[in-house]
């Protein structure tokens, strides 16, 4: 069995507690860039009670590598293509600035345990691969503009404290 899968089977009791509406406070620091980058916002939200619309856009902004791109509003009623559209190559990359990537894993995880959809753990599968795929020999992550283990907006310390979530 592959690291990935028994980490998600080790997720479910971590997540086990989310029988309420998952929280998008992870989300936040994501949201809070794009309204630097668009203080004029005329486009319609979901609500934090819509969780399985929110974690439809979460995939929907899921890069192919597992990783997502930072600085989205992720309750935003958007065209996701649209968005990516306007942005360059480096900006599309995956991250896990700015409290990305960790933080849509949980989310999903969450929305799967209330839904028991399969798109909702496939997803976190996705996001587990790419954490695994690009944490440095030294057990950190970089950062989205340097090379080097960074702490910095959580990028090393929230892809651990989901791991440390998930192990029981």
């Amino acid at each position: 069995m592959r690291l990935k899968k028994y980490l998600f089977l080790l997720c479910i009791p971590m997540s086990g507690w989310a029988q309420q509406v998952p929280s998008t406070m992870l989300l936040q620091d994501g949201i809070h860039h794009w309204n630097l980058l668009h203080p004029n916002r005329s486009y319609m939200r979901y609500a934090e009670t819509d969780y399985e619309k929110i974690a439809d856009n979460l995939i929907a902004y899921q890069n192919l590598d597992g990783g997502w791109l930072k600085n989205i509003d992720w309750l935003g009623v958007l065209n996701s293509d649209s968005v990516k559209a306007t942005l360059n190559d480096f900006e599309k990359q995956s991250t896990l600035d700015n409290r990305n990537t960790f933080s849509q894993i949980e989310y999903l995880a969450d929305t799967y345990v209330l839904t028991n959809k399969l798109k909702y753990r496939l997803a976190v599968e996705k996001g587990l691969d790419y954490l695994l795929d690009t944490q440095k020999e030294n057990g950190g992550w970089r950062g989205w503009d340097v090379d080097a283990v960074t702490f910095n907006d959580d990028v090393t310390t929230g892809a651990l404290e989901l791991c440390r979530n998930i192990l029981p």
